[in-house]
């Protein structure tokens, strides 16, 4: 982004040295990581669940990690196109001409607060079954041990 989008350069520079194209990448590079963003923290979430879902045999488990998938690939396709459509015009997101309504810090504060509850639901969520396991207490707390540290 630094080398093709000017990032780290003030708009109104760029202005009078007639880079307005240059401002006009930037913006599309800022939409493409806002969806490699989402992308990178819905994706190890899903890939943990479906490891879930290969261990662990009880119904209403699986049933909790299936409806966490759904929540997290919904959370997915809803931060990726409110960020994407709310400044659809490329001219507005770029501050070329015109304004963009999303206002950034709200947008962020109510998107993390279903990453977090499900971060908390899946770190929470393996250890009735262990502590309900039969092997000796040190093997149990263990894989107490392993599981807490995974959400780390």
């Amino acid at each position: 982004m630094i080398k093709f989008g000017g990032a780290g350069r003030h708009t109104v520079a760029m202005h009078v040295l007639g880079e307005d194209e240059t401002i006009l990448l930037w913006s599309r590079m800022v939409l493409a990581a806002e969806w490699l963003y989402f992308l990178s923290v819905s994706l190890p979430k899903i890939c943990i669940l479906t490891l879930y879902l290969r261990i662990f045999t009880h119904e209403v488990f699986r049933a909790i990690c299936y409806a966490l998938i759904t929540i997290i690939a919904c959370s997915f396709f809803v931060n990726g196109f409110i960020g994407t459509l709310v400044c659809l015009k490329m001219t507005s997101f770029s501050f070329v001409s015109g304004h963009c309504d999303l206002n950034i810090s709200l947008f962020f504060r109510w998107a993390s607060p279903p990453n977090i509850i499900t971060d908390i639901v899946m770190l929470v969520l393996p250890l009735p079954t262990i502590w309900g396991l039969h092997p000796p207490k040190m093997q149990k707390m263990g894989l107490t041990v392993t599981f807490v540290m995974g959400g780390m």
